[in-house]
């Protein structure tokens, strides 16, 4: 294809941290690395899945999907797809960075903290018309941190946290989050906030 328009949508294309021997033991730190991305990078329509992160060393277990340092991309029609981080961000890790996410959908990624997405530090993190379905925590789904955000016109339903924010966690007295046009239901903590938590 020479441009966007002539993609099939019934065309899949799936980045898979799942290689080498069965099982999630040597499967990928990390699927996608998007570190220092300029706001003009697009990733566009692939499954992402399979990232497994218990790695102590540089990845520090952030990030099972996708890593962004200092990264302002663009996704879109994306899924991130049963992603495992032992720290931050299963599906998607961002720090300090400005990254946008249009029309993706965040599905069966489970971590400590943001299996969905965690962003935190400098930068404006924004989700439109987003689905965030299925996903396990210990804080958090969606967690931003110390940080602004825009999540509008997005599905938010049946995620759990053991602790707090089973479908959004919103941290530091800085951050100012702006939801709009959201429907978040069914989501379910051990602590306070099943739907949202701000702290």
């Amino acid at each position: 294809e020479t441009t966007l328009g002539q993609r099939s949508p019934s065309t899949l294309t799936y980045l898979n941290g799942d290689i080498g021997a069965a099982g999630d033991a040597d499967n990928c730190f990390n699927v996608v690395v998007a570190d220092n991305t300029a706001a003009d990078t697009l990733i566009d329509g692939f499954f992402v899945i399979n990232g497994y992160n218990n790695d102590g060393g540089v990845s520090g277990g952030d990030g099972g999907g996708v890593r962004l340092q200092n990264g302002s991309a663009m996704f879109r029609n994306c899924n991130f797809t049963a992603n495992y981080a032992t720290n931050y961000g299963a599906g998607v890790y961002s720090s300090q960075g400005s990254p946008t996410f249009v029309d993706c959908l965040f599905y069966n990624n489970e971590s400590f903290r943001g299996s969905a997405l965690y962003h935190e530090g400098a930068g404006v993190v924004r989700m439109y018309n987003c689905d965030v379905m299925s996903n396990t925590t210990f804080q958090g789904t969606v967690f931003i941190e110390n940080t602004d955000g825009v999540i509008a016109n997005s599905f938010i339903h049946g995620n759990y946290a053991g602790n707090t924010g089973g479908g959004v966690e919103i941290r530091g007295g800085s951050s100012q989050v702006t939801m709009s046009q959201c429907t978040v239901v069914g989501n379910t903590c051990g602590g306070v906030g099943g739907g949202a938590y701000a702290g």
